[in-house]
């Protein structure tokens, strides 16, 4: 999915360069989810929980002027350790994005955007270290289960263009997932959390194409 997420932001912004804005954004966002239902279930299974928010890096590609279209897309993981045991969670969602400027203006620019899309999980847990290969092979003690979700992230962003080519944008916006169910192979099973989304802020830097402003007669 994260590789999914990477074609569409550098494909998306190629195609903008050629509009009046076009620019890719690459930066780091942070998710304010709920897993404790997850963590839950992971306590009482003897495995270690997941706290915290989750980092996600990516970005978005963007090409238009009063109506911006391109793509986007971020991806990131949480792990936790205690003894032997570990629980690796990540998670990655991409899709198309449009935006419209509210508001611009001497290398300012204020933004409402929509990303929609898809994206996944997988849960990785493991219960024993290992010593060797023949060791893993002969008693292997991993489970890994994936899960796949509809990924609508609303926001608002604001953007600081100091040169035409370079800026800094700062997005603000809340994740809406539609989860469908763990699986692990051919078998399928439903099982917390009930979303991956929560409250998202993010921090890029912009490369690409600025059209200079120009001042009306």
């Amino acid at each position: 999915m994260r590789s999914l997420a990477l074609v569409v932001v550098l494909g998306a912004g190629l195609l903008g360069l050629g509009a009046e804005m076009g620019a890719g954004f690459s930066g780091v966002g942070i998710l304010m989810w709920d897993i404790s239902a997850l963590n839950t279930a992971l306590e009482d299974a003897g495995y270690p929980v997941l706290e915290g928010p989750l980092f996600l890096y990516g970005g978005t590609g963007l090409g238009g002027e009063d109506l911006r279209f391109g793509g986007g897309g971020f991806g990131g993981q949480l792990s936790a350790e205690e003894g032997s045991r570990s629980s690796t969670l990540g998670v990655g969602f991409g899709g198309f994005v449009v935006e419209i400027p509210a508001m611009e203006g001497n290398g300012f620019a204020a933004i409402v955007g929509f990303l929609g899309g898809g994206g996944g999980a997988e849960l990785l847990l493991r219960s024993r270290a290992y010593s060797s290969l023949e060791d893993a092979l002969s008693g292997p003690a991993d489970l890994h289960i994936s899960r796949s979700f509809w990924a609508f992230l609303p926001y608002v962003a604001a953007e600081f263009w100091p040169v035409e080519w370079f800026g800094i944008r700062v997005m603000l916006g809340n994740l809406i997932t539609i989860t469908q169910k763990w699986t692990a192979g051919a078998a399928e099973f439903g099982g917390p959390p009930d979303t991956f989304g929560g409250p998202f802020f993010c921090f890029e830097l912009a490369f690409g194409g600025r059209a200079p402003e120009t001042s009306g007669e």
